[in-house]
């Protein structure tokens, strides 16, 4: 149990530091760029971020020796703390269209880590293991909460400013229900 103990301290220690999705665009961008600029600043700087963001969807912790695991967490959860911060500074730039798809990349790395999480088998067995089972779904469902709150402050800067951007459609079915059937 107590391997037990360390996975789930180090899956709540995942859950600090990882920065809050930004909520709205106001002036915060740099005054001495056009938004032509600023927007080519933004996309830069989300292609610097690509091979960091594929890095860190191709790690498995299924992979993972259970000894091991605890490590592993920690790692993974400060591997998406400093990305979901480097997405937010580009939101902070303020270019909408570029802000969008940053946010909707965080979103895809908490949900990324909470399916890791979700999907490692349990290390105990019996009713340890449903103990175990029902605090690693909270712990994931509080880890996919924040990637829904990427996603809808995603959702309105695209209505503010009327964009129609192809990440953002592919996971609407996650954070959105299904139009209502006429």
């Amino acid at each position: 149990m107590a391997s037990v103990l360390a996975v789930l301290i180090a899956i709540a220690v995942a859950q600090v530091g990882t920065a809050a999705p930004m909520r709205s665009l106001g002036a915060s961008g740099p005054k001495q760029q056009s938004p032509e600029d600023t927007e080519r600043s933004a996309r830069q700087a989300i292609e610097r971020l690509t091979p960091r963001q594929d890095a860190f969807m191709s790690r498995r912790m299924l992979e993972v020796p259970p000894k091991k695991l605890s490590a592993e967490i920690k790692s993974q959860a400060k591997a998406l703390g400093e990305l979901v911060t480097a997405y937010s500074n580009v939101v902070q730039l303020g270019a909408p269209l570029q802000s969008v798809r940053a946010l909707v990349r965080s979103g895809e790395l908490y949900w990324h880590f909470a399916d890791e999480l979700l999907e490692y088998p349990s290390p105990v067995q019996g009713e340890d293991e449903r103990i175990y089972r029902q605090q690693i779904e909270e712990q994931s469902q509080s880890i996919r909460d924040k990637a829904i709150d990427c996603w809808k402050a995603a959702d309105r800067i695209a209505l503010d400013h009327q964009l129609k951007v192809p990440e953002l459609e592919a996971v609407r079915p996650r954070f959105a229900p299904p139009p209502a059937s006429p």
